[in-house]
C-alpha cells in the first residue's frame, strides 16, 4: 500500500495520516526516504546486530516485491508510469482507476497474457540521506518487529 501512493506527499495528506494514526495493526514499508512513523516502517540506519541486520533484509525483500508489483502494472497500464502521462486525478479517482488496473491485470493473467516487457523503474531509495528516524512510537514499533524470530 505504500507504494499505492507514489509521491511521498501523499503521505502527507490529512485523510490518510489522520486514518493510520487511529488503526492499529495497519503497517507500511517505506524506503529511508520516509521517516519512521508508527504505522511506516523504515530501514535501520545503521543495524548494529544480525536480529537488525535480519529485520533490514526482510524488509527490503517486502518492498522490492511491491516494487516489482508496481513495475508490472506500470508496465501493463502506461498511465500508472510517468511516460505515459500524468493523470490530474484527486486521490479517491485515482484509487479507482488503479484498482481497476489490478482487476484488468488479474484478467490478463487468468487468461494467460504474457507479461510486458519491463520499463525502466525507479532506484532504491536506500542509498539517499534518509529522513529522520527519531520517532519514538515508531522505534518502538520497529523494534517489535526485530525482535520476532
Amino acid at each position: 500500500m505504500a507504494h499505492c501512493f507514489a509521491e511521498k506527499g501523499a503521505l502527507e495528506q490529512r485523510r490518510l495520516t489522520d486514518y493510520l494514526d487511529n488503526h492499529d495493526g495497519t503497517i507500511l514499508l517505506g524506503d529511508s526516504g520516509y521517516a519512521l512513523k508508527r504505522y511506516l516502517l523504515t530501514p535501520i540506519p545503521a543495524p548494529r546486530n544480525e536480529q537488525e541486520h535480519l529485520y533490514d533484509r526482510q524488509h527490503r525483500q517486502g518492498r522490492l516485491c511491491i516494487e516489482r508489483t508496481f513495475g508490472l502494472l506500470k508496465s501493463r497500464f502506461r498511465c500508472l508510469h510517468k511516460t505515459g502521462g500524468v493523470l490530474p486525478l484527486k486521490p479517491q479517482k485515482f484509487a479507482n482507476v488503479f484498482m481497476a488496473c489490478c482487476r484488468l491485470h488479474n484478467l490478463c493473467v487468468q487468461n494467460g497474457l504474457p507479461e510486458p516487457p519491463e520499463l525502466d523503474l525507479e532506484e532504491d531509495h536506500d542509498l539517499e540521506v534518509g529522513a529522520p528516524d527519531n520517532n519514538l512510537g515508531g522505534q518502538a514499533v520497529r523494534n517489535q518487529f526485530v525482535q520476532i524470530r
